[in-house]
C-alpha cells in the first residue's frame, strides 16, 4: 500500500523544482511556456467544441459541465501523451520530432 509522502519532503521537492527553474536559460523558459500555451489553447478548443456539441441536446448548464471535464480530460492526456504513457513523454517526443523530423522514442 502506498504510504502519503511527508509534507516538509513534498516542500523540498517544490523548492528544488523553483531552484531548477530559476536556472533556466531564456531560451528553455520560452520553449516551455510556448508549449504550456499550446496544451491550454488545447484544452480551451477541446472546451469549446464539447459544449457546442453538447448544448444543444442537454442544455447549457450541462454542456458547461461536460466541456469543463473535456478539458481537464484533455490536458491530461495532452500533458501525459495519452492514457497508457509516463508524464512528459509526449512534450520530450515532439521536440525530438521538431528537431530531428522523426518520431522520438515510445512510438510517439
Amino acid at each position: 500500500m502506498a504510504v502519503a509522502p511527508d509534507p516538509d519532503d513534498i516542500y523540498e521537492r517544490a523548492a528544488a523544482e523553483g531552484r531548477r527553474r530559476l536556472g533556466m536559460t531564456p531560451v528553455r523558459q520560452m520553449t516551455t511556456g510556448s508549449i504550456a500555451g499550446v496544451t491550454i489553447v488545447f484544452g480551451i478548443v477541446a472546451l469549446g467544441v464539447t459544449e457546442a456539441l453538447v448544448e444543444p441536446t442537454l442544455g447549457s448548464g450541462v454542456a458547461t459541465i461536460v466541456g469543463a471535464l473535456a478539458f481537464a480530460i484533455g490536458i491530461v492526456f495532452l500533458t501525459s501523451g495519452g492514457p497508457s504513457s509516463s508524464p512528459r513523454t509526449s512534450s520530450i517526443r515532439w521536440l525530438r520530432r521538431s528537431r530531428t523530423g522523426t518520431p522520438g522514442r515510445g512510438g510517439g
